[in-house]
């Protein structure tokens, strides 16, 4: 009962934040369809639905606080941090010892969950957070999907525990390793790259020049893969299903939403980028030819 009160409340408290975020900046989007407010993009479409739900503002604030930010890592990640361990400590008031499957879904998670909260700042240079609009269907998502869908397998396992084999812990973390290792250096290469690319660490790598003051990495990682934080983060999200065991396909949820969501988005980045930069892209492509798994896709 105690899950369903606190989605319930998160529920009401998305839309009530959101309700007072998009009345806030009603006025200013009342002439013009794109203003520039505080180095705050803001979009108005003139339809009430698509506005509310998509939203009009890019990185809105108030003061000094973020608000996407605020929701993104304060509400969604921690929330999901927070939930994970309620989830944890209700196992050991129950059993006297946390369950080995549940113990390794709560660890990856939280291993996650701390990494995106030390450097919050990569946050900052995703898709979604430098072109998506915090809207409706956002904001209800970091309240609610975040803390709650993501932490399926943990609230799974707390009501249907499943005794994993010793034998099948190391291929399992050895998989979250080896995802999670994929996923935190290649996004180092990129931010480091993007923010300093003078910097020793990334001067010797080799790019394309595009033409417009960018330039495309074609080593390192991603010279591997065009996108391999998305698969590290793909296999951190099968790691974590993987101790739940074959006998139900709810545990798996997440990691095929995940897996739908990152093959859309590298699709959408491929068609931006190909737009972007040309026939740089093309080359680009023509030398690393693998999107998410290689020599597969």
């Amino acid at each position: 009962m105690l899950q369903e009160g606190l989605l319930l409340a998160a529920g009401h408290l998305s839309q009530y934040i959101y309700i007072y975020i998009y009345i806030f900046f009603f006025q200013v989007s009342s002439t013009k369809s794109k203003y520039n407010i505080n180095k705050l993009w803001i979009f108005f479409t003139g339809n009430f639905l698509q506005d509310f739900f998509q939203g009009r503002e890019i990185d809105p604030r108030i003061g000094k606080i973020d608000i996407k930010q605020f929701c993104m890592v304060r509400i969604g990640f921690i929330g999901w941090g927070l939930v994970n361990v309620s989830f944890l400590m209700t196992d050991i008031k129950r059993n006297g010892t946390p369950s080995l499957s549940l113990l390794l879904v709560v660890t990856f998670q939280l291993l996650y969950v701390l990494d995106t909260c030390i450097d919050e700042e990569s946050i900052l240079f995703t898709k979604e957070y430098t072109e998506d609009g915090i809207g409706f269907i956002m904001t209800l998502g970091e309240f609610m999907w975040i803390p709650f869908f993501s932490t399926l397998q943990a609230y799974y396992l707390l009501h249907r525990p499943f005794q994993l084999c010793y034998w099948a812990v190391p291929p399992i973390l050895l998989l979250y390793l080896a995802g999670f290792a994929i996923y935190y250096l290649s996004g180092e290469q990129k931010d480091g790259y993007r923010l300093n690319p003078k910097d020793p660490a990334y001067s010797h790598l080799e790019t394309i020049e595009t033409g417009t003051g960018k330039n495309l990495l074609v080593s390192g990682w991603f010279g591997w893969l065009r996108h391999p934080n998305y698969l590290g983060d793909i296999m951190m999200h099968l790691a974590w299903s993987l101790p739940c065991g074959f006998s139900s396909w709810i545990p798996y949820c997440s990691f095929v939403s995940c897996l739908n969501i990152l093959r859309k988005r590298a699709e959408e980045t491929e068609k931006e980028c190909a737009e972007k930069y040309g026939l740089a892209w093309k080359e680009y492509c023509r030398r690393v030819k693998y999107k998410l798994l290689p020599y597969v896709y």
